[in-house]
């Protein structure tokens, strides 16, 4: 099976929904040409797929294709890595394939200004020395819908921009990405063959996917690891007892025995104890959602990336 072969059979990518069916034509197009590209989507929408696919139908699909996960940088490390002796090596790998950036907007407009001198630098030397010229594609993703990328500098990159729609505007490829994610993960473990009953596929077409296509690859994983029989129904993907309850309710569930002991003993720390440790939770699980990316946790909590730190550090969280 060849490349496009293969791409033509990923529903991730390719699938009966017209919004989809628009975006296929729109990647095959742009990776036939040499743009640098910009993917637009929410977390979960799995741009890195669509970043290699169009590596893939491009003319450097037998050159390599490096993946560059900003996010997973530490911010005091990161100007270093990208302006220092790794972007050289990164470069002189890369060179005649492509560099996808993850979370472009990890960078702040200081970095993000100097990867654009960066790039036209590089590119332009190459007109004078030949040695020093770079040939390299670069595709960056952001889950921002309007994104000021480079600032005004957008424009000489020429970026072709590509939109990836979440999946709750895909409700009719649900079944389709379901059954391709059970089958994967089935195949990957060694796991007979397992089908989704029709109670499931009714609760999976319903429900809005918040995480689009990691949340449901993750909740098919589950359920296919975890359930004994060959159907799947809908008590084996709501996993968590806790899904539809309030906050409060919660709270009150999973907090309610330790707090009678502590009513009981007495003491006069409760409240900062209680507060304390359901902050650092919070952080905690904020972070291992956002892979420690501290500006999505800093966004996703509300607050100031500078309280983040500070929180962090007065948890010891991170050491």
């Amino acid at each position: 099976m060849n490349t496009l072969d293969k791409i033509q059979k990923n529903p991730i990518i390719v699938s009966k929904d017209r919004k989809m069916q628009k975006v296929y034509r729109r990647l095959k197009k742009i990776a036939s040409s040499d743009s640098d590209v910009l993917l637009i989507g929410e977390d979960g929408t799995f741009k890195d797929v669509f970043a290699k696919a169009i590596h893939s139908l491009s003319h450097r699909k037998d050159k390599p294709f490096l993946i560059i996960k900003l996010s997973s940088l530490s911010v005091d490390l990161l100007e270093d890595y990208m302006f220092g002796d790794d972007m050289k090596r990164i470069k002189r790998e890369a060179n005649g394939g492509t560099i996808y950036f993850d979370d472009i907007l990890f960078l702040d407009s200081k970095l993000q200004a100097k990867l654009y001198e960066f790039i036209i630098n590089e590119r332009s030397n190459g007109v004078n020395n030949i040695n020093s010229m770079i040939d390299i594609r670069f595709i960056f993703s952001t889950d921002e819908k309007k994104a000021d990328l480079f600032g005004s500098n957008q424009i000489d990159l020429k970026l072709e921009e590509i939109f990836i729609p979440p999946l709750r505007e895909r409700k009719d490829d649900i079944i389709s990405l379901a059954e391709y994610f059970m089958e994967s993960i089935t195949k990957r473990y060694e796991i007979e063959p397992k089908n989704l009953s029709k109670d499931a596929k009714e609760y999976i077409k319903k429900y809005n996917w918040p995480g689009n296509l990691r949340e449901l690859e993750d909740t098919i994983k589950k359920a296919v690891l975890l359930t004994s029989s060959s159907i799947i129904t809908k008590k084996d993907l709501i996993l968590n007892e806790f899904e539809f309850l309030s906050i409060k309710e919660f709270f009150e569930k999973k907090l309610g025995g330790y707090l009678n002991r502590m009513v009981e003993i007495g003491k006069g720390e409760l409240y900062e104890t209680v507060m304390s440790e359901v902050e650092k939770a919070l952080i905690t699980i904020v972070l291992e959602a956002t892979n420690y990316c501290q500006t999505k946790t800093a966004r996703t909590l509300g607050i100031n990336r500078n309280t983040l730190r500070t929180k962090i550090k007065e948890y010891k969280i991170m050491q």
